[in-house]
């Protein structure tokens, strides 16, 4: 549970309510199979906000590749050869699927918070990075005093 500052207000914040943007700090408060984390950064703190994405497209290419060349055993051509290869190509289909990675990282002097982002839309990806920095943008220009126009 979150508490806030008095003069603290929610910018964004996701779904499941596990990362949070106020008009002060980022929060990553998450539980997920006995373990807790909960992290927050304060928007004057924030030096990076980055993202990263890894599709190791090999073992797709790989993958069909020896599903296609192992699909003839459905149809009864030598199975003692087909059916390992396409055993193998399922297997690196399945360590395609399961080795994306999307992630944004915003990094602090101090600390990172990794957010796991894969599956979401790529503009809402670049939507929710330039809500941090223009959030950024207005708290720092609050601490010195000057007035924002967002």
């Amino acid at each position: 549970m979150l508490s806030l500052f008095p003069d603290e207000h929610i910018i964004s914040q996701s779904s499941d309510q596990s990362v949070t943007l106020t008009s002060h700090r980022i929060c990553l408060d998450s539980r997920v199979w006995g373990r807790s984390h909960h992290q927050h950064i304060m928007l004057e703190q924030i030096t990076s906000c980055e993202n990263y994405s890894r599709n190791p497209y090999l073992l797709l290419v790989l993958g069909g590749f020896c599903t296609a060349i192992g699909l003839p055993v459905i149809m009864g051509f030598n199975p003692a050869l087909t059916t390992p290869i396409l055993a193998l190509g399922l297997l690196l289909l399945f360590f395609y699927w399961r080795s994306r990675r999307n992630m944004i990282i915003i990094s602090s002097p101090n600390t990172k918070i990794s957010l796991n982002v894969t599956g979401m839309n790529r503009i809402r990806v670049l939507d929710f990075m330039n809500k941090i920095e223009q959030t950024k943008y207005k708290r720092i220009m609050s601490l010195s005093g000057k007035q924002t126009t967002f």
